[in-house]
This record gives C-alpha cells, structure tokens and sequence, in this order.
C-alpha cells in the first residue's frame, strides 16, 4: 500500500479480501479428490523396485483405481515389478510410459504409499490383460541423479568449507535445479560460496566412482561413517551411497561417476528459518546452458566495447563514471527544486483563508513533483497546492493540502485527484492531504489542474 502510494495509487483492500477469498474457496474446491476401490488384479507381492539397475521392464498388471481431483480422472496403477523412482528423499517421482495392449500412456507422476509405488497416468487405459512395458524417461531421470548426486558432494564441500555443525535439514531433486537446506547460523560469504562450488566442481572433474552398498547392517553403514538423512526413517537394513570421502545413507538414484553431472554453478543462497540456510543449484544440461549463456552476454557486452583491453575494469570505470553522473543530477535537482519552490510561492495567491499556489511547472519527474507539493505543504498551515508537470511522455498532477485547513475545504486531496486524472488519461489517488495521479494525455495537463481546483474549492 505504501508503495502505491508513492506513486499516486491507492489499494482498494476490501475488493481484495472479497476475491481473494473466492480463491480460496476455489483451491479448496479443486484440492478435493474422490477415489474409487481398488480394482484388484493379483494378490501376489508387488511393487519390487528394480531402477537401480534397468530403466525398462517387462511387469505385470497387480492392481489399479480411478481418481477425480481438480476436475480431471487420473488412474492409479500398481505393478508387480517396476523401474520407476517413486518421490522420496527430496528426489521427485520418475516419469515415463506404460505400454499396455491398448496403447501408450505417460506416467506424469510416481509416489509411494503403504510400501507400494503407485504409477499417475493422465489416461485411463483399457486394460485388456495384466501384461505392461515400463519404460522411464531417461531424460528426466539422468538430469535427476545429476542433481542428486550433486547434492552429495555439495553437503560434503558444505561440512569441509563451514564445520561439521552443517547437516541437511532438507532437499529438493528435480530435472532443472536442486535445492538443499542445512543448519548454519550466518549467511555465507561470496567468498565461501566461491570456494564450495569450486570445491564440488574439483570432485566432479575428478571422476570419482559411485561406491554403492545395498542392504546392509546400519550399524555397519554407521561405522563406515555414513551420514543420515534429515527425516529419513531408517530399517535394519540400509543403502549407503559413497563419493570418495562422501558417504550418505540414501535410498534415491545416482550418477555411476562424478564426471557425468558435468559441473555445478550455485545460483542462490538464503535463509529459510532460524539457523537454516538454503543453496540452490544446477548441474548437467542445466549448468551447461547457464555457461553457454552467460559466454554469450560476454561475447555482447565485448561487442559494446571493441577496443577494451580488460573488459571487467572497463565495465567497472563506468558504473563508477554513472554513479557520480547520478550524484550531480540529483544535486542539481535538489538545487533546481530550491528555487522552483521559492518561485512557487512568490507566486502564490491568498484564497479564502488558504494560500493557493497552482501551477504548470514544465519537466519534472514524478517523485520529484510530490516531493515538492509535499514540502510546500509542510512548511505552512494555509496552503493548498495543486501542481502538474511533464515527464518525457508521461504527464502527473499532485494536490496537497496543509493539515490544518482540510476542514474548510468543499473537498480532499485524493478527491481531487480521482475527478482530475481522468482530462489526462490516468488515474490515482492518496490520502486526504496529499495524493497524486499520473497519465499520458499531455495536452489535457491544464484542464486537470482546474477540475482539481474546482472540486477543492467548488466552480
């Protein structure tokens, strides 16, 4: 709302909360999600994951429901042996196809629930028998384990860089970035965060084998030193997952080699609770295509400047040459408004029991012209001001009114504004003492200033 205001808008919070509640309602409405029974095909166990080692498989039909949620049928469907992740860990859920007799179906999602891995098809098949293909989608799955894999390394270039207070206290794996929260009390240095990546990239270029222990003793995962995930529940038996140094306790899907994430570029560090930070990253297709792109805004800005020896110290001298532009321009804008203010009530004019001062004043911005109108306003208790100026292709009207006088006036400030924006194609408003509006329709500028005066002070 403040910020509106500055710019000679007002906030209409009633018409908000109205529609923001339908919103609501509608989000409710669309979240509900009605579940038919199981259609049970096969009793026998299902559900056995085999996409550590094969992206393909030849399974079997064991059971399958339909599903209404935001007004579209889904179908859920269980198979004997399946390929697909399911969401777990921060790693999202595969995508893919089953292939039934009747055709081709995407799997748009894969989670797990009650020890089963539950495949969302978008289409609900004809299932003319219980025989299925499943097949991942290897583009999707191979930038997931880039990412995973890298949050890894990342967590152990986190414990070596900050101390070993760091642990992850949560994650995201997608296709196109990874997100990774851990405990720190302070934000991290540019410096720092410089010194991670580099430290994760040098394990990237180092080529280092997955090391991979399935089912094994946690005790003995422990002593291995492997590090727990934060709220992970864990059986007697676990996954361990080895980079090098790096040793974790994960059920999710990795790289066979570091080489293959490619390289990892952070692009943003923040704090998400009280003594918990965020990193977020990309790697793979992703970090190869930041790179490309940020060499071809180089090549542009080299381009700009043909004859720059060193283009940072080039870039550099001119934002240095632009601030002090800046400065003089705004010392000669406060020096020019100094005497635009003295001219201004010089040429004032006693009204009733107010001091009226209105004017065209030429180029200004703005922010400079309620500026203005608001010290003009401040530093008397009679005065009503009512001023406008030109911007480039924009034109503004602002009305201030001293305090103390609001009372005797037929009108406010902020409804002046509202019955004059309109002679400059604009609209606006404020508080009762001061308000403002902008506009593009430069020749009705004058007929503005007087609708606004007639309405303060009545035709």
């Amino acid at each position: 709302m403040l910020i509106a205001e500055e710019h000679g808008f007002s906030v209409d919070i009633e018409s908000f909360e109205a529609n923001l509640k339908k919103q609501k309602d509608r989000s409710r409405d669309a979240s509900k999600a009605d579940f038919e029974d199981w259609n049970i095909i096969s009793n026998e166990p299902n559900s056995v994951f085999i996409g550590y080692d094969q992206l393909e498989s030849n399974s079997r039909l064991m059971k399958f429901r339909r599903v209404k949620a935001k007004g579209k049928e889904l179908v859920q469907v269980v198979l004997d042996k399946t390929p697909f992740y399911p969401e777990g860990g921060g790693q999202l859920g595969d995508r893919g196809l089953l292939s039934f007799d009747s055709g081709d179906y995407q799997v748009i999602d894969t989670k797990k629930e009650n020890d089963e891995i539950i495949h969302f098809l978008n289409e609900v098949p004809e299932f003319e028998s219980s025989n299925v293909h499943a097949r991942v989608n290897k583009g999707w799955r191979s930038d997931i384990i880039k990412n995973h894999s890298a949050t890894h390394l990342l967590h152990f270039a986190l414990r070596e860089e900050l101390g070993t207070h760091v642990e992850q206290k949560g994650s995201m794996v997608a296709p196109e970035k990874l997100r990774f929260d851990f405990s720190h009390f302070e934000k991290i240095s540019e410096e720092q965060i410089m010194r991670i990546q580099s430290r994760v990239n040098e394990m990237i270029d180092s080529s280092i084998d997955l090391e991979e222990y399935r089912n094994i003793p946690i005790s003995e995962a422990k002593d291995m030193g492997a590090m727990a995930l934060f709220g992970e529940k864990y059986g007697d038996e676990v996954r361990a997952i080895k980079f090098g140094d790096s040793i974790e306790l994960c059920g999710g899907t990795h790289v066979s080699n570091t080489s293959v994430i490619d390289g990892l570029a952070l692009i943003s560090e923040s704090s998400v609770a009280s003594g918990v930070r965020r990193l977020e990253a990309v790697t793979g297709r992703a970090y190869n295509k930041m790179v490309e792109d940020r060499l071809e805004r180089l090549k542009q800005i080299e381009a700009l400047f043909p004859k720059a020896k060193d283009i940072v110290e080039t870039v550099a001298r001119l934002k240095q040459e632009n601030a002090l532009l800046k400065k003089e321009i705004e010392v000669k804008e406060s020096s020019l408004l100094k005497f635009t203010k003295k001219e201004l009530i010089s040429e004032g004019i006693s009204l009733n029991d107010c001091y009226l001062i209105q004017k065209h004043v030429g180029e200004m911005s703005a922010g400079s012209l309620k500026g203005l109108v608001q010290q003009l306003i401040i530093e008397a208790d009679d005065r009503v001001v009512i001023l406008g100026a030109r911007d480039g292709e924009k034109v503004s009207i602002a009305v201030g009114i001293s305090k103390p006088i609001l009372e005797t006036l037929a009108s406010d400030a902020n409804q002046a504004i509202k019955s004059a924006a309109g002679e400059i194609s604009g609209g606006g408003g404020g508080q009762n003492f001061l308000a403002m509006a902008g506009g593009t329709k430069k020749e009705g500028l004058n007929r503005a200033l007087q609708i606004a005066y007639e309405t303060l002070f009545g035709s």
